[in-house]
């Protein structure tokens, strides 16, 4: 099943498929038990649409739900005001295509759904949609006059507190003072009389155009020779044109013309596209929930930036293309709908907890990092992959076997490591002959793609040299070399594959990092503290709560909490966590709390905690060791933030200034389990050597950079399962502390003052 916001992935034949919905409980009732018990014991996780929402991912959107529409009248202006929304995204996006590329935001497209495509005892939905379209093309003074009526906010239609439903919406085409030719332009790609055409080689499709403009529109139903004939009645010709391909599957193409999508019911389910942005619906959502909350998932759906699949929380333009507008154009037909989406109560009391900036005049004296955001290494560079003199590096295959002895029960297992003998292992040029090379090449192009290293050249050669060179060893069993069959061909050329794909790895984040320390620089803090994510245009601070709002007593429980935050009990703390600590910029610090439905920027997770709890304690235990020192604090957000590594956006939690009167020290601090790192090769343990790097090249004798991982996992946990394993003062040698091993007291020893 792949409903709404559904997807999945897969590996090749032999592999698995694992989908993933955020809707899949609004699909449920009680009248269907069997698709619950079918797909309940195959549910890992459930990630309801309130979380999913919540949690900043999808669009945000705008349901205009207008009740008792008893006139044709009012139904043409809804329908019009459905068109203002969409040019007014047509606009923005394309009066800021720079910035909608960078947010990864497609070309907007509006798409009308209807029930019927034949009428029976009255007329079809999709000829009623059709009829909208041919009188806003046929009759502008009327569509001048619906216009004109809704951006005064005299449209008639009233909201519960009696004013129209209008009034504060379309500021952006109010601003930009709307000319209708433009309109028409934009969307129908002229003016002119309508024209249908039944496209002979796209089954199912009917084009729209205005004389012998491009297609702008597209009809996408299932009897097409029955619509035909309710056109016929109304005296509407269908003309042929054999030569077009399908305008439907063209949608997705970034050169689609197409701006309109009509159809029944027919599209919903399997149709994947990320430009949906404006929805009329007719006619749906009387008995067919379930539908609607696909439909609904088709039109949320959001890349965002960097392919986070995240609201970028933009206030300004951007967050017009990232909202969904929905218009229902007869009355309660989107009751079903609502009523889902309230079942996931998304109907939130938003509460604001005032920040107070710290230390404010010592701004000016503190550095950060900056980089060029109009650079990056995939556009401004072209890398053609070489054999590196200084990359080495080996993959280790050897068996890993646990035996567990369980005949001492006091304490539990015992656990001893099975240690085989390793030997080096290369590959040969016999071995390479074998290789069906355009395997390899395919997995790597596609290893390629999938890490983003869009601008780097690879030529065969290369891997073949590489695949002989000393550049790596291969540590594992003298027989995994073996080849007598073509299964020991096909294992060898996985191992190959493992071996390029490691080198790439290192090859190219070596250069990327390379491209982005040159592209960094110092810069006052005080001039462009962007770093605290939620200022306000007044200047002022704070952090945004979400709790619903059905917890009205907790509600006000807290409202009364925040009139008192600098001294609350131990009791009141467990209500609204929060650390007051005066060495860092901004207070209180909030923490994550299970009550709290969001919280924004994210509360401080435990390994965040008791950094920031140890580090307090720490420096009021040892006031005179740093009685000639000024120490603050930072917590740094991730994409406003200070960031490393364009590829994988590695953000350090803090950031620490410990200064004198000549020297700063800027320090970036990860509070982290690091069960799932790389070792000592993960590029956020490698930022210690790269940041050396970069200092040097900044060449300001007055600042010190560092980088530390504090680690909630203890060491003997972190190396469980391993073969030779590095020792702890090998991770500490490389500036991963542990949070159970008195780090302060090494992390100021090791700090370069």
């Amino acid at each position: 099943m792949r409903n709404a916001l559904a997807g999945n992935t897969s590996t090749r034949e032999e592999g698995f498929v694992f989908e993933y919905s955020a809707t899949f409980g609004q699909i449920l009732s009680e009248k269907e038990p069997e698709i619950l018990k079918e797909y309940a014991k195959s549910i890992i996780f459930d990630y309801s649409y309130k979380y999913f929402y919540l949690d900043g991912y999808g669009k945000d959107f705008s349901v205009l739900n207008v009740k008792n529409v008893s006139t044709i009248d009012f139904s043409g202006t809804v329908f019009v005001a459905n068109l203002l929304s969409f040019y007014e995204q047509l606009l923005v996006y394309e009066q800021n295509i720079n910035q909608a590329k960078e947010y990864n935001l497609e070309k907007p497209l509006w798409i009308f759904v209807g029930t019927t495509v034949t009428g029976k005892s009255e007329e079809s939905d999709v000829i009623q949609i059709l009829d909208f379209i041919n009188r806003v093309i046929s009759d502008e003074k009327w569509l001048k006059d619906k216009i004109e009526i809704i951006l005064l906010g005299k449209s008639g239609l009233k909201d519960e507190n009696d004013r129209d439903v209008f009034i504060n919406k379309f500021e952006h085409i109010k601003n930009s003072k709307i000319e209708v030719d433009e309109l028409y332009k934009k969307i129908f790609s002229g003016k002119g009389k309508l024209n249908i055409y039944e496209l002979k080689n796209a089954e199912g499709e009917l084009g729209l155009k205005i004389g012998e403009n491009e297609y702008f529109g597209v009809i996408n139903i299932g009897n097409v020779s029955g619509f035909k004939k309710q056109l016929e009645k109304k005296g509407i010709t269908v003309a042929q044109d054999v030569i077009s391909s399908s305008l439907f599957d063209d949608i997705k193409k970034e050169s689609s013309n197409i701006k309109i999508l009509i159809g029944s019911k027919k599209f919903i389910e399997g149709w994947d596209t990320w430009r949906v942005s404006s929805m009329g619906l007719l006619n749906i959502g009387k008995g067919q929930g379930p539908q609607i909350i696909q439909l609904f998932g088709r039109g949320v759906r959001l890349k965002g930036k960097g392919m986070s699949l995240k609201r970028s929380d933009e206030k300004g333009l951007i967050r017009i293309l990232e909202t969904l507008n929905i218009y229902s154009i007869k009355a309660d037909y989107l009751n079903r709908f609502l009523d889902a989406i309230s079942k996931e109560e998304v109907e939130f009391e938003t509460i604001e907890v005032p920040v107070l900036p710290q230390h404010k005049e010592k701004w000016e004296n503190l550095y950060t990092l900056n980089k060029d955001e109009s650079k990056t290494f995939q556009e401004e560079k072209v890398l053609m992959l070489e054999l590196d003199e200084r990359i080495f590096y080996s993959i280790d295959l050897m068996p890993k076997v646990s035996i567990y002895f369980g005949k001492e029960r006091r304490e539990g297992v015992k656990q001893e490591e099975v240690k085989a003998e390793a030997q080096p292992l290369r590959l040969t040029e016999e071995i390479l002959n074998l290789f069906d090379w355009n395997r390899i090449l395919e997995e790597i192009y596609e290893f390629k793609l999938l890490r983003g290293y869009y601008n780097l050249i690879i030529q065969r050669e290369i891997l073949e040299h590489l695949l002989l060179s000393e550049r790596y060893k291969i540590f594992a069993l003298p027989q995994i070399l073996e080849i007598k069959t073509k299964e020991d061909i096909l294992r060898a050329e996985d191992i190959a594959i493992l071996i390029i794909k490691k080198y790439i790895d290192l090859f190219y984040k070596k250069y990327a990092r390379k491209f982005e320390s040159e592209n960094l620089s110092y810069y006052q803090l005080g001039k462009q503290l962007t770093l605290f994510a939620f200022e306000k245009p007044d200047g002022t601070y704070s952090y945004t709560l979400q709790i619903d709002k059905r917890k009205s007593e907790f509600i006000e429980e807290i409202r009364k909490l925040i009139e008192k935050l600098d001294n609350l009990s131990k009791e009141e703390q467990e209500i609204l966590p929060r650390v007051y600590f005066h060495n860092h910029l901004f207070i209180p610090i909030l923490l994550q709390s299970k009550r709290i439905d969001k919280i924004s920027p994210t509360g401080l997770v435990e390994s965040e905690k008791e950094f920031l709890l140890g580090l307090k304690k720490y420096l009021a235990d040892n006031k005179a060791k740093f009685s000639k020192y000024e120490i603050f604090l930072l917590r740094n957000y991730p994409k406003v933030g200070v960031g490393f590594f364009n590829l994988s956006g590695f953000y350090p939690d803090f950031i620490m200034w410990v200064k004198n009167e000549k020297m700063q020290n800027i320090v970036f601090i990860d509070p982290k389990g690091l069960e799932h790192t790389k070792g000592l090769d993960d590029e956020k343990v490698k930022l210690k050597d790269d940041i050396k790097e970069l200092e040097k090249s900044l060449g300001n004798e007055n600042i010190k950079l560092d980088s530390f991982i504090i680690s909630k996992t203890p060491y003997e946990k972190l190396i469980a399962g391993n073969i030779n394993p590095p020792s702890k003062e090998d991770y500490i040698d490389h500036h991963v502390l542990f949070l159970d091993d008195k780090w302060q007291e090494k992390l100021f020893s090791m700090i370069s003052l």
